[in-house]
């Protein structure tokens, strides 16, 4: 039988009302930042946990659209994912690793025949890389774009960020050493649970050619 939760309810309502608050403070600030935006001939958005198939409708929208189809071993992602949900022996990791990388399979999929229909709009980048040479990593990617280098403050900027005096948490930006999360999933992993991975997520593996 279902039945209201009045203070549940209200919290809601309390949302609601602070967000609007909120927009209305930072509207001023907003605009700034949309007018500098708007002197550029680029602007780049980050968007998380989408499906590569809803990027169809905006690639006939917005014609000069550029994806940047950003991706990691699927290992480290089905690891840390791991660790959250896996808080009993119940739990199957061969099952947990598997969803992660049938999304990942379906993603690659929907990106190899969106390249096809719409040459030029989409590139495929690896956190491996960026990691290991963003200076490089950089470059390609504004060569895609028809620019000739990445700013020298972006480079700084992400120097610094991989090479800072400390960690700034597990959602943070900032790490002594980037390299170093390359291969941290493996971490705490016993051998059986990074063969399971291993076979759950093999298709995934060999199309980004990571090593098994």
């Amino acid at each position: 039988k279902f039945s209201s939760n009045i203070s549940v309810v209200e919290k809601f309502i309390d949302h609601y009302i602070c967000m609007g608050n909120a927009r209305e403070k930072v509207g001023g600030c907003l605009d700034k930042a949309i007018a500098t935006c708007h002197q550029h001939r680029f602007h780049a958005v980050e968007v998380l946990r989408s499906n590569m198939n809803q990027l169809e409708d905006l690639l006939q929208r917005m014609p000069d659209l550029f994806v940047l189809y950003y991706v990691r071993d699927p290992r480290a992602i089905a690891a840390s994912t791991l660790k959250v949900n896996l808080q009993s022996a119940e739990k199957n990791v061969y099952e947990e690793s598997w969803m992660v990388c049938s999304k990942m399979n379906q993603d690659l999929e929907d990106f190899r025949q969106l390249s096809k229909r719409y040459p030029g709009a989409f590139i495929l980048a690896k956190y491996e890389d960026f990691i290991t040479n963003p200076a490089k990593f950089g470059k390609s990617v504004y060569k895609y774009l028809g620019l000739k280098d990445s700013a020298p403050e972006w480079r700084i900027m992400m120097s610094n960020a991989l090479n800072s005096t400390k960690n700034d948490g597990a959602f943070g930006t900032m790490r002594k050493n980037g390299k170093e999360n390359i291969d941290k999933w493996r971490v705490g992993m016993k051998e059986n649970e990074i063969q399971e991975i291993n076979r759950a997520c093999k298709s995934v593996l060999e199309a980004l050619d990571y090593a098994i």
